[in-house]
């Protein structure tokens, strides 16, 4: 007699089984994602929206597309100094720094300071000893009314444009 062979099905049972699960669960995917409802990032749907809401929204984004740096004073020296208050409006304010050394032991950093304010600072910029150019740093303290105390030795002169970004 011719013994039959039984089926790679019959075989492996749990294998069968679990193939078949996976492509049930697979099938299901993709079904189940495909009608589920898309929802709009823009708009919560547990929250009421009217056209006023999505009108300030695209204004908001809008304005912040068009924010510039804008220069609010400048500082000039030689030597240690406080300067005089600015006023910032916007998020952030950028410092641009110009250095010219008279030595290779130049000395230069500055403080940014609240207004009123003689212990905590906000920002600091400590160079490198000799360092001579221009460099830049930005603080993220916001608007606000802000001095600068500016520590120099050995230096030609220094310059400190203060921009403000809105």
């Amino acid at each position: 007699m011719e013994e039959r062979k039984k089926s790679w099905f019959k075989r492996h049972p749990i294998l069968t089984i679990g193939s078949l699960i996976f492509i049930l669960l697979f099938i299901n995917g993709i079904i189940f994602s495909s009608i589920s409802p898309q929802e709009n990032p823009k708009q919560n749907s547990n929250t009421y929206s009217s056209d006023e809401d999505t009108n300030k929204e695209e204004q908001n984004y809008n304005s912040n597309s068009y924010k510039t740096w804008h220069q609010v004073t400048s500082f000039s020296g030689n030597g240690d100094k406080n300067t005089d208050t600015f006023y910032i409006k916007g998020s952030k304010f950028k410092m641009t720094y110009t250095l010219a050394k008279s030595n290779d032991y130049s000395v230069f950093s500055f403080f940014v300071y609240p207004e009123s304010e003689t212990i905590m600072y906000t920002d600091s910029v400590m160079t490198d000893m000799g360092k001579e150019g221009t460099d830049s740093t930005i603080s993220y303290h916001g608007a606000g009314t802000y001095y600068l105390s500016i520590t120099s030795a050995n230096l030609d002169n220094w310059d400190i444009i203060v921009e403000d970004y809105y």
